[in-house]
């Protein structure tokens, strides 16, 4: 099943000049899935996704052995599946940012469409998340939402975000 919704997505981000199985597909049946779908539209799609699977492996490993190296290979994996496509922004902050850095890499309605596309596969992924793991241990939830340490106030949990964003942003800035 997994694997056909890998088609599916698949058949709806890829170019047609990009991937053999685009043009002769080794089962016929699937060849009449690939839908002519515009560029933006593909694009809006693997934000979607990729965000999707982002929130995901963050929610379902932050708090866990590894967690770190999980999100990184998530990123990564996500980057190189739908980076060709949409420039693999995944996060409205990092959207933002070559939007208004300029150079014309994205128009301000594709800025809003990728945005929007974003916050809907961060819902998605969160749910999924929260629905993997509504289970409770001890009497706790076992959801790994990181929250901030004893007596750190709400305006020192605020500066620590800019900061990571600001972080985040810069990279994608000078090596993107």
């Amino acid at each position: 099943m997994g694997a056909m919704f890998a088609v599916l997505i698949f058949s709806l981000t890829a170019e047609d000049d990009e991937h053999e199985m685009v043009r002769k597909p080794f089962i016929p049946q699937i060849g009449q899935l690939m839908i002519a779908v515009p560029h933006v539209v593909k694009s809006l799609i693997a934000e979607f996704f990729g965000t999707m699977f982002l929130v995901m492996a963050v929610a379902l490993s932050v708090a866990g052995a590894g967690g770190a190296i999980a999100i990184g290979l998530s990123l990564t994996v996500m980057i190189y599946t739908f980076g060709h496509v949409s420039g693999a922004h995944f996060n409205p902050a990092v959207t933002a940012a070559i939007f208004a850095r300029g150079n014309h890499n994205i128009e301000i309605l594709d800025a809003f469409g990728y945005m929007i596309s974003q916050i809907l596969g961060g819902f998605m992924g969160a749910g999924i998340a929260k629905d993997a793991l509504e289970y409770y241990h001890n009497g706790t939830q076992s959801i790994n939402y990181p929250k901030l340490a004893g007596g750190a106030g709400e305006f020192t949990g605020l500066i620590v975000e800019i900061l990571g964003t600001f972080t985040l942003a810069s990279v994608v800035l000078n090596v993107a």
